[in-house]
């Protein structure tokens, strides 16, 4: 299936105008490296179904900053569950 997409996506940017293709080389540009190591490291993880696929996008210093957890209104935490099961 994954292939299928890529073709798609070949097919649509052979479709575009100069000026779109540069806009969609200028994006790709702009698109974090990883090294060899981390690539590995990603296909070894998908082959284990460790998870499915990598995150789309980065979250913003501003939402970082802003980021509040969920206030648990009532029962126990997670971790304090996991502690009493584990008993």
């Amino acid at each position: 299936m994954m292939a299928t997409k890529l073709e798609q996506v070949l097919r649509d940017i052979e479709e575009l105008t100069p000026q779109e293709r540069r806009a969609v080389q200028e994006f790709l540009d702009a698109l974090p490296k990883l090294s060899e190591e981390e690539i590995e490291l990603i296909r070894d993880a998908e082959r284990r179904g460790v998870f499915v696929s990598m995150p789309t996008r980065k979250i913003s210093v501003e939402e970082y900053d802003d980021y509040e957890p969920i206030q648990i209104l009532s029962g126990e935490t997670v971790a304090e569950t996991i502690i009493k099961e584990r008993r």
